[in-house]
């Protein structure tokens, strides 16, 4: 990845692709205003495979997106998923791949990025974005620093939370906060996308400079 011209992030690369999971609390305001802990990457990590998920307690329920962004777009992709499995990825695929080269208007390169996840890298999924013309960029998995769509995913979870504090969101159904989600990740996106892409050639020089080890970003 090192080396690429800021042109080949923000106009060769069709869109960068991830999944990402909301948490769903019956009362937002109360869960946001509590008390947050951080779960920490120690120094010797680097990319390595790692425990980090935590408990989110019972009576909570995450609601899962497949979301794709595009330098000068916003969001391209958004659809929700139950299990994200051989199958689903190649419907994923099939569903959502060439109307989101037309979105994203890139001209006649087909690139997309994501990690390396296995989930997302079927034999059946592979060959449906083959079939259809397009061509990956893979970064390492676990590898949020690489992929500028995890700053939008961050981004997206500040902004539901600021949003159950300032109209104070003491009650709010799944499908409720289905829409705020969806709402929240194209707000976000619309605003952040184009400088989350364009610091990757930052991020890449950065990445190689501490070998691996996680970087601000």
């Amino acid at each position: 990845m090192g080396g690429k011209p800021r042109s080949f992030w923000t106009d060769k690369i069709s869109f960068y692709l991830d999944g990402v999971g909301f948490t769903h609390k019956y009362n937002p305001y109360s869960d946001a205003k509590a008390p947050r802990g951080r779960i920490w990457m120690r120094p010797d990590e680097k990319l390595r495979l790692t425990a980090k998920s935590k408990h989110e307690g019972s009576g909570s329920r995450t609601l899962k997106y497949m979301v794709g962004i595009s330098y000068n777009t916003g969001v391209v992709i958004c659809e929700p998923y139950t299990t994200l499995n051989v199958l689903w990825m190649k419907g994923f695929v099939e569903r959502n791949f060439t109307q989101a080269f037309l979105l994203a208007k890139k001209g006649p390169g087909r690139l997309f990025l994501q990690d390396n996840d296995p989930s997302q890298q079927s034999a059946s999924a592979t060959k449906a974005w083959e079939k259809l013309g397009f061509e990956q960029v893979y970064i390492p998995p676990r590898s949020p620093d690489l992929n500028p769509i995890e700053n939008i995913f961050n981004l997206a979870k500040e902004y539901l939370q600021q949003e159950a504090c300032e109209k104070e969101i003491v009650f709010e159904r799944v499908d409720d906060f289905r829409k705020r989600i969806e709402r929240a990740v194209h707000t976000v996106a619309r605003e952040h996308a184009d400088k989350a892409i364009g610091s990757l050639p930052k991020r890449c020089e950065m990445v190689k400079a501490a070998k691996g080890a996680r970087i601000p970003y």
